[in-house]
């Protein structure tokens, strides 16, 4: 699908890209435009994947509420209202006029500073300003060609046919501010069926842009369209926040702890101290660097952490959207929402919603005789993973351990020592996994940290880096990795591989050693020769991006380059230094809307079994050679290689370092 990139400049058009934008109206579509949205459509598309205008007739007739356009209004309409534009850029909607309530002709007007004064430009002017660009959807049961083809008012899928900007309006940021406004406007329908998600097809050079605007690519597209690959992307369906979830636990009558640890209660509807007491819904937060090196300041990998109450229902279409807003608002590469489970294991039934914070328990089987309740060693938590744009994943290694630091400071049994120890185990519920995680020696792996010097000189001690840091082990899948061998495939991600990153055509085919795909089909594995690893640079200049998104394997997330390592990749640091380190790599998520991680703990389900088997040895240490870098542990549960019959899961084991504490009011 045609979508233009949202740079800004001079159009081809030669009109100023602010000018143009700041005249830009969105409205859905009116039988008058049909004509001109099939023009628009016609010289977009090549004749195999246009849509007919009986098709676009049918659209704006069965489904006008979701046939939305952009209209770009004559420049007198910006002179009456005295050049200060049609759209407030207000925080939150960036901006965007938005499809709200009874949405009518005239577009929309949105709280919360991001307003379309209807009042700046004529009705005529808005209906009849210059239609430059489009998007049509219907909804549906089921993401195939038939389904499509009929518009169901019932569907709980929305599925997009179109998102066009004419030729001349292109690379002005009007297509991803049009999508924006779009998703924007669903959201706020009241509809009489749910909708659940919006679908798509796109073809590889555009999945870039959806993932920025917060699509997540699922798999290549079974449906024909033309004679290229298509690909599927979804983003789910979320009503505007109403008090949000920081909210969903204000009244609960709760005992949790804030951040420096002290205990808060929840009032319940008390109208007595009402102002210096009631709950206003904030919670909190937390930013730690997952997987670095003790003593190295700036290092690993950076995630949010929001502990969240025990009512949270991450089913209603407020709180994920609430989780969203805050997600981007942290702009991490995920931020991580935890909430405990009650009724399981270590849960303490009947305790509120952190009551296993306190370090105490209403149960127990026994006691130790002096009255104090059993308490016990382990508990269990919900654990969701969301992106800087919004996107949710299943799994995030970086953001597990950031979170179980977190946890285990509070429950009692974290860094700094100076709480009673009694939780030593964590166990996450991710959305396909269950994930446990523990407190780990320093020798847990044989990686020792020896102590630069006596804690008197310029470096900082082994005991100064341990008040800010922990180690923690966490039980993660075992992903095997299935060699691509020759055929279409292989070339398609040699040259994938050969233009991100600037590789000669000669060079490519030496410099490759080992090409795959992992066993879920979310990465690819590229094993390079280290000189040419640690050849390549870091950021835009260096790699094309855009370009990693173009393989039609169906892979779903991102893509690793990794190498054997030597002596000299050791690491030093101001504490001490990692005397081994079995392999390097770097790895990009393009499809998950994240141009490089810095550190990957979920990566190394699938590097861990493929060095540990090409090693020989069940016990492997990498380093993730980004430009902050990172040290990951693992341990293969079963030993070197993929033995049958035995469970098989790969034991991460990394340094976390807490960075900012502190309190969510969003």
């Amino acid at each position: 699908m045609p979508s233009p990139s949202s740079a800004s400049g001079t159009s081809p058009s030669g009109e100023d890209d602010g000018t143009v934008l700041d005249r830009l109206f969105f409205r859905t579509v009116s039988p008058t435009d049909v004509s001109r949205c099939y023009g628009i459509e016609r010289s977009s598309y090549p004749p195999d994947e246009a849509g007919t205008k009986s098709s676009l007739q049918y659209r704006q007739h069965h489904a006008a509420m979701f046939f939305r356009c952009a209209v770009l209004l004559p420049p007198e309409a910006l002179e009456s209202a005295g050049g200060g534009g049609l759209i407030a850029g207000g925080k939150g909607l960036g901006g965007l006029g938005g499809g709200g309530k009874g949405m009518g002709r005239g577009g929309t007007e949105a709280a919360g500073g991001a307003n379309v004064r209807r009042n700046l430009a004529t009705e005529s002017q808005k209906m009849t300003g210059t239609v430059i660009g489009y998007i049509c959807s219907t909804r549906c049961w089921e993401f195939d060609h038939e389904s499509m083809s009929v518009h169901d008012p019932t569907g709980p899928l929305l599925a997009v046919h179109s998102v066009v900007v004419m030729d001349r309006y292109r690379k002005m940021g009007i297509g991803t501010k049009m999508l924006k406004e779009y998703v924007s406007a669903v959201r706020r329908m009241e509809l009489k069926s749910p909708l659940e998600r919006i679908v798509l097809m796109s073809k590889a050079d555009k999945l870039a842009f959806y993932v920025r605007a917060g699509f997540r690519i699922t798999k290549p597209s079974p449906i024909a369209h033309g004679r290229e690959t298509w690909y599927e992307g979804e983003l789910e369906v979320r009503r505007r926040r109403v008090g949000g979830a920081g909210a969903a636990g204000a009244k609960a009558g709760i005992e949790r702890r804030t951040s420096d640890g002290k205990k808060e209660k929840d009032r319940v509807n008390d109208d007595e101290d009402e102002d210096e007491d009631e709950d206003d819904g904030s919670r909190p937060c937390w930013i730690v660097d997952s997987f670095a090196v003790p003593g190295k300041a700036g290092g690993g990998n950076p995630a949010g952490v929001v502990l969240l109450p025990e009512e949270t229902d991450p089913s209603k279409p407020e709180t994920v959207e609430w989780m969203r807003s805050v997600a981007m608002e942290f702009n991490q590469s995920e931020t991580a929402f935890v909430w405990e489970r009650t009724g399981e294991g270590g849960a303490a039934p009947g305790g509120g919603a952190n009551s296993n914070l306190s370090g105490s328990s209403s149960t127990g089987s026994g006691g130790s005789g002096s009255g104090a309740p059993d308490v016990p060693d382990h508990a269990h938590y919900n654990i969701k993973y969301l992106t800087c744009s919004g996107a949710e994943v299943d799994l995030c290694g970086h953001a597990t351990l950031a979170s179980a630091s977190v946890l285990f400071d509070l429950l009692g049994s974290g860094a700094g020592g100076k709480k009673k120890r009694h939780v030593r185990k964590i166990v996450f519920r991710a959305n396909r996994d269950s994930l446990k995680v523990r407190l780990a020696p320093d020798a847990s792996t044989g990686v020792q940290i020896q102590p630069a010097d006596d804690g008197k000189g310029g470096g900082k001690s082994k005991k100064a880096a341990e008040k800010s840091s922990v180690r923690i082990s966490m039980d993660f899948p075992w992903r095997s990795t299935r060699e691509v061998l020759e055929g279409a495939d292989r070339a398609a991600i040699l040259r994938m591989i050969q233009r991100a990153f600037k590789f000669s055509e000669e060079s490519i085919m030496d410099d490759v050693l080992f090409v795959g795909i992992d066993s879920v089909g979310e990465d690819i594995l590229v094993e390079l020769k280290r000189e040419r690893l640690l050849s390549l640079g870091y950021g835009s200049a260096h790699v094309n991006y855009d370009v990693l998104s173009t393989w039609g394997g169906g892979y779903t997330r991102g893509v690793i380059l990794c190498c054997r390592a030597t002596e000299e990749d050791r690491v030093i640091t101001p504490t001490g230094d990692v005397p081994r380190i079995d392999f390097l790599s770097r790895f990009f998520g393009p499809k998950a809307g994240i141009l490089e991680d810095p550190v990957t703990g979920s990566a190394h389900c699938t590097l861990a079994p493929y060095f540990g088997a090409k090693i020989g040895r069940a016990n492997v240490v990498g380093r993730q050679i980004s430009e902050r870098g990172g040290v990951v542990e693992c341990n293969l549960e079963d030993g070197a290689g993929e033995g049958e019959g035995r469970p098989r899961k790969v034991r991460i084991v990394g340094t976390a370092v807490l960075a900012v504490g502190g309190t969510l009011y969003v």
